[in-house]
């Protein structure tokens, strides 16, 4: 493989399963809300769904750095990122993600946004919950897309290599 893919499926990885940690954690705090009905588990699972958003973030922003040399820009970037890495870049790359992923893995982009600008006091917990019950599912869907991903860039790295 090359060594400039080798790095961007390795860091792929690792993402993920730091994104794996924040899933993980999320569905242990949930639990204990569901046991103890106590709010103060509300703001934590918040701040968890937030640190999921942004490991993704993170992700995908990697592979708009190191493939597509663009990274969005403006007020909207965060939502235009998703856009883009769900879009064919002909002879470039496939979409990263699927339209359907996209989706729930803006559900998180827009969650995001409420975690940084209100109170946690204010938080509604049955979106919290509902987003943190959604977590696990949105996790694989993400993770098998980027995992699709990486196999396209060891492919092409093979074809780079002949």
């Amino acid at each position: 493989m090359t060594p400039r893919y080798a790095v961007l499926v390795g860091q792929l990885q690792q993402f993920l399963a730091e994104l794996q940690q924040v899933v993980d954690r999320s569905q242990q705090l949930l639990q204990k809300y569901r046991t103890t009905q106590d709010n103060d588990y509300i703001g934590t699972l918040a701040l968890n769904l937030h640190s999921f958003y942004t490991g993704v973030e993170r992700c995908l922003e990697e592979i708009a750095h190191q493939l597509d040399d663009a990274i969005p820009s403006g007020t909207d970037w965060h939502r235009r990122l998703l856009q883009q890495m769900s879009a064919e870049l002909p002879d470039l790359r496939p979409p990263v993600i699927r339209a359907t992923t996209r989706q729930k893995i803006d559900e998180y982009r827009a969650f995001r946004h409420v975690v940084r600008n209100v109170y946690t006091f204010d938080l509604q917990p049955e979106r919290v919950v509902t987003l943190t019950e959604k977590l696990g599912g949105s996790y694989t869907e993400f993770r098998s897309d980027v995992e699709a991903f990486c196999h396209f860039l060891r492919d092409a790295s093979k074809d780079l290599e002949k």
